[in-house]
């Protein structure tokens, strides 16, 4: 079967910026800062020797296309955090840009409780 990774182009692109630490702005200047995401994922996967559908495979692996198709909004790994909409990875952040979760103090909570509460009103 073949496997069809749900990667937007944005995504793959930001991998190789981030992760790969891929340098773009020789194919954004070949092709015009008016090209398509598409144009330059194709682009960089050509430029790296590697197919596109390899580059999406990395960054969605066949085990997280069913919690990304399911609707997860973020799936953590190793290195990377995947930022999913509307079942398809939309973005990329590496995990020191990644801001995770806030805990808040109960006094935080119930301030936030009471302004909802005012705002139903």
């Amino acid at each position: 079967m073949n496997y069809a990774p749900p990667v937007s182009a944005h995504a793959v692109l930001r991998y190789l910026t981030r992760i790969e630490k891929f340098d773009l702005a020789p194919i954004v200047k070949a092709f015009g800062r008016d090209a398509s995401n598409w144009t330059l994922a194709i682009a960089a996967a050509k430029a790296l020797g590697v197919p596109l559908i390899e580059l999406q495979k990395r960054i969605c692996p066949e085990h997280l296309a069913g919690a990304v198709r399911g609707g997860a909004a973020r799936i953590r790994r190793e290195g990377l955090i995947l930022y999913c909409k509307d079942g398809i990875v939309a973005t990329i952040g590496d995990e020191l840009h990644g801001k995770g979760c806030k805990m808040l103090s109960r006094r935080e909570m119930k301030k936030g409780c009471q302004s909802m509460d005012r705002r139903r009103r």
